[in-house]
């Protein structure tokens, strides 16, 4: 039986009583469930535990356990575009199991995002993890200025490139890899050279432009299929 997931503190011991919270408690409410319906709670950073309901807005916990952390370590490095991209990219680069999102200030970005709107950001991708199941939920960093973002010790790094006759990489033994992914426009040629001084690989897309939205899932499935992260 597949339990329905509710975040929440995943890390107490076995029989302990966990309070909810209010959000947690809202999607009890929406999805009807009754005292003593069994539930999986995540926390976002591994921690997993089988729980059941109570009264009151509770669970008790019956068991839990930590996930093993997925190989390689994966980056995504993104030079903001509009908001209502970023919104759909988030959430899609959660379902493609990106563990980190390093939003970047480009040349070519709208302006600096509101403290509120990164914390907007930051429950999408919470929510995301929960809808998928995947134990983890990325970090978001930033926004950094792109000089900064881009800096990274990821052992592969890749710059998607829309019309480059770049080679797409195949199947890596990397323990991490970081990829990189311009705004509206693409990066600008000093953006370009920026990437390449500090060791990233052109990245293919295909022979059309993509949004940049778009172009987050291209390069995350594309290096997947190829066996580069995943």
């Amino acid at each position: 039986m597949t339990l329905r997931r509710l975040f929440g503190d995943a890390t107490a011991a076995e029989g302990a009583r966990v309070a909810l919270d209010p959000e947690a408690r809202k999607h009890v409410k929406v999805l009807r469930l009754s005292p003593g319906t069994p539930v999986e709670l995540f926390d976002g950073e591994g921690h997993l535990a089988e729980a059941e309901l109570l009264e009151g807005g509770g669970v008790r916990i019956v068991r839990s356990w930590v996930a093993e952390p997925a190989l390689p370590h994966t980056t995504l490095v993104w030079a903001l575009p509009k908001a209502p991209a970023v919104e759909l990219g988030i959430r899609m680069a959660t379902e493609l199991g990106v563990d980190a999102i390093r939003l970047a200030l480009g040349e070519r970005s709208p302006a600096e995002p509101s403290a509120k709107k990164v914390e907007r950001w930051r429950r999408i991708a919470r929510e995301a993890t929960r809808q998928c199941e995947r134990p983890t939920t990325p970090d978001l960093l930033g926004p950094r200025p792109f000089a900064e973002a881009a800096r990274t010790d990821a052992e592969l790094r890749l710059a998607a490139l829309a019309r480059t006759d770049a080679t797409e990489p195949v199947a890596t033994a990397a323990a991490s890899v970081a990829v990189a992914i311009g705004p509206e426009g693409g990066f600008t040629d000093a953006e370009r050279a920026l990437l390449e001084e500090l060791g990233y690989l052109p990245l293919a897309l295909g022979p059309h432009v993509l949004r940049s939205d778009t172009a987050v899932v291209a390069a995350l499935a594309g290096i997947q299929r190829r066996g580069a992260i995943g």
